[in-house]
């Protein structure tokens, strides 16, 4: 499947804008995550106004 027919595969390699209330929510879950999960590992940058790309995601799906 091409990357442009599925728009997970599109978000994952292409990236979308972090919007100030996904950081918000990040934040929030990365308190109850801490030290228990990979979630800080592959979520640790995510800021509002930056782009979040998930190439081996991409690749996966």
């Amino acid at each position: 499947m091409e990357a442009g027919a599925c728009p997970e595969i599109r978000y994952a390699t292409d990236g979308f804008q972090v919007s100030a209330s996904l950081q918000e929510r990040h934040d929030a879950a990365a308190k109850s995550f801490a030290g228990k999960t990979n979630f800080d590992a592959y979520f640790s940058s995510l800021k509002a106004g930056t782009t979040l790309r998930q190439p081996e995601l991409a690749q996966t799906l």
